[in-house]
């Protein structure tokens, strides 16, 4: 059916997750809320979650005993009231508690208010239908106190005229009143089957509006709403507004905001809300954020800390493993020659250089006699090449100019540390990703030659041995190896995972310089390439602090403290092992960074041809690169490449069973299933 706007003279839409919305993921998690603002106010003497369960359950009841199955609050509430033993003055006054707190969470969708403008602009009478039990009044009430109610306008709402959507009767039933046509009239709304096809079979024109609808990292937060008393149900309502309000120019930047808002804010977030606790708890006056991982975190913690009412002071850091370790060299031990010729992959020489506070510029003569030209000093160095450094690096004179260099970074790494407060007291930590704390430890070495005990630092995961953590102070979130805490199992790929989604808006801190008014700067290495395509940091930056914005902390409905680490494990490990194919087209082109900036490569490329062979040879699926994404690469791979990896595979499993009774040959292999 073609609808043009002269034969719609009467615009009809739904209301909830249409036109308007809430901060929590559903109304059965709203139940929750309730439940804890009635016992924390002492209106019920059982839980929220016994509350919550007892109000869905009321819900069910009420409607088995209506024949149209239609319901209102009061029918609900007299069901609970039973439940509960409540008296018609409470459920009265729980009836009306709950109506404040749907005021109180609902939002306009944004893009509603331009959409009934147009049909008000058209000359169309807007109506508003719902398979609702509150009652119309009340619907009216909210669209009114969001600017999307006209005085023309009017609301259908399925508990009243005991007739819904679903079947069509409600629809019928309005258009009787309106005495209009249904090919003269178009519906919007987000269900698919109530709004449409009912819609479509009584003869109106239905258009599918879902943007409002829950996807599925915010079906999987909203899930695990009594796990976290309330909290990441309301974590997936935020993500849920920060993906309506932004606006995306396309579709890979709608598939990189879903992704940011739904699966690195929750994870962001979650790790600034345990920082912050931990600060309480230790009664710590001041949090630095190390560049540059650190950036969107302290853009999230300034938004929450004032939420929870903690007075902690919130600081940028720049450092790095260049600006810290260089200046930490104090005698060319082992840890430090770990760090100028072993830490990273795929060194080239101007970085091992770099790492020794040298250039090739002043070295050249030196790299010409070693056999290194000009042309290989940019490119990965190989273990020969390697080798020949230390050699020429521990000769006395070339040894004696790195601790010279180290000694003047050390001044004026010196000097930034107390112009930024952390030689003034001891009260304070680090906040960075992870993973090894080496970085925090060289730190620490300038720190201890002021007289100061070892930076405590926060990270997200620790990585590191059992004999390294005993030389730092720090706690991980997520996962700590050494202690054998958290989730590292089920999260193997975090590092790179936390990579993509700490991306700051400049380059990374080469060291330190003084700039003209006598204050220490940070020397900054070019931005280089944005973030996957037009989606920079800033963009990105601002969807994260945008559901951190729209998150609601009030501890009278949940627990700000609650914990949030198993929901947020679930969404990684949706987004690394199942991906969606647009999602790994789209994030799979993102470049992660294997040292700190210093060597880039695409975390997921589609599988090819040559895979097949060399997986032929050794028995399971080759990638090139040192970083990547195996269920992104697979989600984006041609089915003819997969099916042929798939039969390589399976006939290795089968060359196993055979094998295996007559040696003990094991042929290994792992690729993700096809979706």
């Amino acid at each position: 059916m073609i609808c043009t706007a002269m034969t719609m003279p009467l615009a009809s839409f739904d209301v909830f997750d249409t036109v308007l919305t809430r901060s929590v993921g559903t109304p059965a998690s709203m139940f929750l809320l309730l439940g804890r603002r009635l016992n924390r106010r002492g209106a019920i003497t059982c839980s929220a979650e016994a509350f919550a369960r007892a109000r869905a359950n009321a819900q069910k009841l009420a409607r088995l005993h209506q024949p149209s199955g239609e319901i209102t609050l009061t029918d609900i509430y007299r069901q609970l009231g039973a439940a509960l033993g409540l008296d018609a003055r409470q459920q009265l006054q729980m009836a009306e508690e709950e109506q404040r707190l749907e005021a109180e969470l609902i939002r306009p969708v944004p893009g509603a208010q331009r959409w009934l403008d147009v049909a008000r602009q058209n000359g169309h009478p807007v109506r508003f239908v719902s398979d609702m039990y509150l009652s119309h009044t009340f619907i009216e009430k909210q669209l009114q106190s969001h600017a999307l109610w006209a005085t023309t306008d009017r609301c259908y709402v399925s508990g009243e005229v005991t007739k819904n959507k679903t079947t069509g009767a409600l629809f019928t039933e309005m258009l009787r009143i309106e005495q209009t046509k249904p090919h003269a009239s178009t519906h919007t709304g987000n269900d698919w089957h109530s709004d449409v096809i009912a819609a479509r079979r009584l003869g109106l024109c239905a258009r599918y509006q879902p943007e409002a609808n829950l996807n599925r990292y915010e079906q999987s937060l909203d899930s695990r709403g009594f796990e976290t008393e309330g909290l990441s149900s309301l974590l997936a309502g935020a993500s849920r507004m920060a993906r309506l309000k932004y606006e995306a120019v396309d579709e890979s930047a709608r598939v990189r905001c879903e992704v940011a808002a739904g699966v690195a804010a929750p994870l962001l977030i979650g790790y600034v809300l345990w920082v912050l606790r931990r600060a309480m708890a230790l009664k710590l006056s001041r949090l630095y954020f190390v560049s540059r991982d650190g950036q969107v975190l302290l853009k999230v913690a300034q938004i929450l800390a004032p939420k929870l009412g903690i007075p902690v002071a919130l600081q940028y850091l720049y450092g790095s493993r260049q600006a810290w370790n260089q200046p930490a060299i104090l005698q060319l031990d082992d840890t430090d020659w770990f760090w100028i010729l072993r830490q990273g992959h795929q060194l080239s020489v101007e970085q091992v250089l770099q790492r020794a506070g040298l250039n090739s510029g002043e070295m050249q003569t030196q790299l010409l006699e070693l056999g290194i030209p000009r042309s290989a000093w940019g490119r990965p160095a190989g273990p020969e090449q390697l080798t020949a450094l230390a050699e020429l690096l521990g000769r006395a004179d070339i040894r004696d100019r790195i601790l010279a260099r180290a000694t003047d970074g050390r001044r004026l790494l010196t000097e930034y540390l107390e112009q930024e407060g952390l030689l003034r007291d001891t009260d304070w930590a680090l906040v960075d990703t992870g993973w090894y704390g080496r970085t925090e430890r060289s730190l620490s070495r300038v720190l201890g030659l002021n007289g100061h005990p070892p930076a405590r630092a926060f990270y997200i995961g620790y990585l590191g041995s059992e004999s390294e953590a005993r030389m730092g102070r720090h706690e991980a979130y997520l996962q700590d190896v050494a202690a054998g805490l958290g989730f590292a199992p089920r999260v193997p790929h975090l590092a790179s995972l936390v990579e993509m989604f700490c991306r700051a808006d400049h380059g990374m801190v080469l060291g330190y310089q003084r700039g003209a008014d006598g204050r220490i700067q940070p020397k900054l290495k070019s931005a280089g390439r944005p973030l996957a395509g037009e989606f920079d940091a800033v963009q990105y930056q601002k969807v994260i602090s945008l559901v951190a914005a729209e998150l609601c902390l009030n501890e009278e409905l949940t627990n700000p403290w609650a914990d949030l680490r198993p929901a947020i494990v679930g969404l990684i490990e949706q987004l690394w092992m199942s991906p969606l194919p647009v999602e790994a087209r789209v994030w799979g082109r993102m470049n992660c960074d294997t040292d700190q900036g210093e060597i880039c490569c695409q975390i997921a490329r589609p599988y090819r041809w040559r895979n097949l062979w060399r997986g032929l040879r050794h028995g399971r699926v080759v990638h090139e690169d040192y970083s990547f994404w195996p269920a992104g690469s697979w989600a984006i791979t041609s089915p003819v490449i997969r099916l042929g990896l798939s039969g390589m595979m399976a006939l290795h499993r089968l060359a196993r069973h055979l094998i295996a009774p007559i040696g003990k040959t094991k042929v290994t292999g792992a690729i993700p299933c096809a979706r």
